[in-house]
């Protein structure tokens, strides 16, 4: 998400993307990419809408890809 995103007023966004390309580029299940996204809205680190997701907390997601 972070190397797709774009900044937009200050704000970190993927635009007209769907979870289904998302997973195509990772190579993973739409539902897989779905229940990640899901948890990571529970935690703040993004807000998700149709087509779209907004990173609302950058260092969360950082973190997550370190693992």
């Amino acid at each position: 998400l972070l190397r797709l995103a774009t900044r937009d007023r200050g704000t970190l966004r993927l635009r007209d993307l769907s979870q289904s390309d998302l997973a195509r580029m990772i190579g993973a299940s739409r539902e897989s990419v779905s229940r990640a996204i899901g948890r990571w809205e529970r935690d703040g680190a993004v807000i998700s809408g149709q087509r779209s997701v907004e990173i609302r907390d950058e260092t969360a997601l950082q973190r997550i890809m370190k693992g």
